[in-house]
């Protein structure tokens, strides 16, 4: 198994900081505004390590787990996992962690890039930035999944909606009162 380590953490942290630090290294820097893009870095990697690792890379445990049909199935239908699992009531805790564990770790995302994006009445880009960030875990998942050839997570489009409706919802609690919080730091 591949894992996600200290390392890579620190890695990701500091590549982030770097591009931030590139893209305004015309402007005046506010230290409040380093500290929330060191928080925003350090909350990426750590949806990084949670959603992503650990990747299973032992060839012998990948054919193992094919051969007993372990891989996890993709879902490009949406909304049919959130309803069927609901109708089944197999588990709550299934539901829960399906519903919690897409919907609430995106609400902070939204609220960061409330505060970062400077025009935040620009709907289009607002919706784009959400999508894309929402999508992105699981497209990451999907490209793993193909390049180890074994499905270690399933794709899911109802983790995207769910993702993106926790964004949208993070993003909203911080415009109620963005013009305190936008003023604070400009």
């Amino acid at each position: 198994m591949l894992y996600f380590n200290f390392f890579i953490g620190v890695f990701i942290v500091i590549c982030y900081l770097a591009i931030i630090y590139l893209a305004n290294k015309n402007t005046y820097f506010i230290f409040i505004d380093k500290i929330l893009h060191f928080i925003f870095s350090i909350y990426i990697s750590l949806l990084i390590k949670i959603m992503i690792f650990p990747i299973p890379i032992n060839k012998k445990i990948i054919a193992s787990d094919i051969k007993n049909n372990f891989g996890l199935k993709h879902n490009y239908i949406p909304l049919i996992n959130i309803f069927k699992n609901i109708n089944d009531s197999v588990s709550n805790i299934v539901v829960y962690n399906m519903i919690i564990g897409n919907f609430l770790p995106f609400i902070p995302i939204g609220f960061i890039i409330c505060i970062f994006v400077k025009n935040r009445w620009n709907k289009p880009k607002i919706f784009k930035i959400g999508f894309v960030i929402s999508a992105s875990k699981e497209l990451l998942q999907l490209i793993i999944s193909f390049l180890i050839g074994y499905n270690y997570k399933g794709f899911d489009i109802d983790s995207i909606i769910l993702s993106f409706i926790g964004y949208l919802i993070g993003f909203m609690l911080c415009s109620l009162f963005a013009t305190e919080v936008q003023n604070q730091w400009n």
